[in-house]
């Protein structure tokens, strides 16, 4: 685990708050989790934001989430176990304290059925009292894959994240898609004009 005061100095070099850039950090080392798990990491497709910057773009927009198209049906139990094993392997591996607290399932049918899933962690901040920070995982089976999925290594940010493990994620004309799709059809929010403006000028036509 790296120092408070790395996180920190990393903060003020990019003019965020320390917090932000702790979670951003957690998010690495979930990631390298769920790249060490043998049921997740060739059923999960990374997308979103979160993809963005972390696999494709180490300037985009800080995104706080981790988003997912699973290719085959879940099964809730066995999901659970892999994450706890990947909690498990990303405390031993970091020195971080990270924990499972929730996963939530929705959907009416098994085609459109999708979980949220909270993780709870203590990182280089140490925060003492209060409720933990938490990341929330979303993993969707319903949303159709139109581009083969391909094999990305992680834009390595921290010095002491393992080096060269790739996440299935999805390529750019995908995530340009799925963002397209939300705007005009989901939702509208700030964060999703500027992903579809920027990738116009990085996909092009």
């Amino acid at each position: 685990m790296i120092s408070y005061s790395k996180i920190r100095t990393i903060a003020a070099e990019k003019k965020l708050m320390d917090i932000v850039i702790e979670k951003d950090y957690v998010l690495d080392w979930i990631l390298w989790g769920i790249s060490e798990n043998d049921y997740l990491k060739y059923n999960l497709v990374f997308k979103g934001g979160t993809a963005l910057h972390k696999m494709y773009f180490s300037d985009w927009r800080f995104s706080e989430d981790l988003d997912f198209t699973c290719i085959k049906p879940i099964n809730v139990d066995k999901l659970r176990e892999a994450l706890i094993l990947i909690c498990k392997d990303v405390n031993n591996k970091s020195g971080m304290k990270i924990e499972l607290k929730s996963i939530e399932a929705s959907g009416d049918t098994k085609e459109d059925w999708s979980y949220e899933i909270k993780v709870e962690y203590l990182g280089p901040r140490q925060q003492s009292g209060g409720n933990l920070p938490t990341i929330i995982l979303h993993i969707t089976y319903y949303e159709p894959i139109l581009y083969e999925p391909v094999k990305r290594t992680i834009l390595k940010s921290y010095e002491d994240i393992p080096g060269d493990f790739f996440i299935l994620t999805y390529p750019l004309e995908e995530i340009f898609a799925e963002k397209l799709r939300t705007v005009l059809y989901q939702r509208c929010y700030p964060k999703d004009v500027y992903d579809l403006w920027r990738l116009t000028k990085e996909v092009g036509d």
